[in-house]
């Protein structure tokens, strides 16, 4: 794409796509707690963007600030300066035109302030990137075997895919499969899964490449959160909910008006509220922003449990995986 003469839109999660691709950034978000859209084009590379949009959004909220904290100086004075008129007003005969004139012109300088401040810099209200918290105490011993999966074929539809699969994880790897696609990636994914959830001891957490196999498109975020209605596991959801970034009205409407991002928040939610101690992820960065990806990454490199996921996500690939596994044709090549 660099040599290319043709102009190029294109739409991408990818940051190391995008680092070493784009020389103009269009950059959509919604601000003020999701209320107000808002977009910036900028004509340079994504680093120098990202370099410059928060050195001025640092700028902005500096002069804000400063604005806001000498309006309040201003009004303090002002404030006691019409204590002080009221007071006389209250001793003083009211016709007496030097105490008249006094406090017409004390409003007149309030009117004044007030319309100076339809100027001020806001604060800036930008897109945050949620928090994702897993349990610092979950602990996989490094010696305990977590699988061993050996496949003559890999079939889908009766179809074969690969063949002689021999996989073994140990401890709290974090394991990623690689492959071209329709190689069978996603597919091998759900035979690991099937193969662990009855024989496995650990609490594992699934993320489809399908998220809607695990959502019903009907049910509110709460719900699929906290079937019990028990007020402390309520309010426990509705605050993890607040720390992924939704908002009130998202965490009670129904899960199929959620974004692509906002269902994958709430499926790896799932797997924090409850404690799993081996996450299958498939693609689990694939729906998030450049803002929320690299805090992803660090959490899942600080997790203390097993990880077993597909990915094309270089950042992930470098940042949390351990291990990573080409599936081919012919079976699984350690990288």
């Amino acid at each position: 794409m660099q040599q290319t003469t043709i102009p190029i839109i294109f739409v991408s999660h990818d940051e190391t796509f995008i680092k070493n691709t784009a020389n103009g950034i269009i950059h959509m978000e919604l601000t003020n707690r999701k209320k107000i859209p808002k977009y910036t084009f900028s004509r340079e590379p994504y680093e120098t963007y990202l370099a410059h949009r928060e050195n001025d959004l640092r700028k902005q909220e500096q002069v804000a600030r400063k604005q806001a904290a000498d309006y309040k100086k201003q009004m303090e004075k002002w404030h006691d300066v019409w204590n002080k008129a009221e007071h006389q007003h209250q001793n003083v005969a009211r016709s007496d035109p030097r105490l008249q004139k006094k406090v017409k012109s004390l409003k007149h300088q309030k009117q004044r302030m007030d319309r100076a401040t339809e100027n001020f810099f806001e604060i800036p209200t930008v897109e945050e990137a949620s928090e994702f918290r897993f349990d610092s105490s979950i602990h996989i011993h490094r010696h305990k075997k977590i699988l061993e999966l050996s496949l003559e074929t890999l079939e889908i539809a009766n179809k074969q895919l690969s063949q002689n699969i021999n996989l073994s994880i140990i401890g709290p790897e974090k394991v990623a499969i690689i492959g071209e696609n329709g190689v069978g990636k996603s597919t091998l994914l759900k035979r690991i899964l099937d193969t662990l959830k009855d024989r496995s001891s650990l609490k594992i957490g699934y993320m489809p490449q399908n998220y809607e196999d695990l959502l019903d498109p009907n049910q509110t975020p709460i719900r699929f959160l906290e079937r019990t209605g028990d007020k402390e596991a309520m309010t426990k959801a509705f605050t993890h909910l607040g720390s992924m970034k939704f908002t009130s009205d998202e965490m009670q409407q129904k899960i199929g008006r959620l974004s692509g991002g906002q269902k994958a928040k709430l499926l790896l939610l799932k797997m924090i509220m409850d404690g799993c101690e081996l996450l299958i992820l498939d693609e689990p960065t694939r729906n998030f922003s450049p803002l929320t990806t690299p805090v992803l990454c660090h959490a899942l490199a600080q997790y203390g449990g097993a990880i077993i996921s597909v990915s094309h996500d270089r950042r992930y690939l470098k940042e949390v995986v351990s291990t990573i596994y080409e599936l081919t044709n012919d079976g699984l090549i350690k990288k």
